[in-house]
């Protein structure tokens, strides 16, 4: 095995087959008809994984946004969020120069960071 590449866990292993399992069931399900998709009417394009931070999904985010828009598209970026204070369950943020820091006390740093 390659030293750049780290051992597998066999502790952690039945996790991942548990994971596998669960991803199967669920894609099973909506293969059969029992969960239903939703067609968003525009393209989506989704950045994430597991891994919790600092794998370079917001970066990349930003970078993705800003091609798209040089290309002419339209982009709208839909983020959890962290470290906000939202008056609702969902928040649009914008850039506004007149209200440094509002966003990010709003909605997290990172959507205020990519508006």
């Amino acid at each position: 095995m390659s030293p750049l590449r780290p051992r597998p866990s066999p502790l952690l292993a039945p996790l991942g087959r548990a994971w596998l399992a669960v991803a199967a069931a669920r894609n099973a399900a909506y293969d059969r008809g029992w969960l239903q998709a939703h067609d968003a009417g525009v393209p989506v394009v989704s950045v994430g994984n597991l891994t919790a931070g600092g794998t370079g999904k917001t970066p990349f985010v930003a970078w993705l946004a800003g091609e798209l828009r040089r290309a002419g598209r339209t982009v709208a970026i839909v983020s959890r969020g962290h470290g906000g204070a939202p008056p609702a369950p969902v928040v649009v943020v914008e850039h506004d120069p007149a209200r440094p820091g509002h966003a990010a006390r709003v909605a997290g740093d990172e959507p205020a960071m990519l508006a």
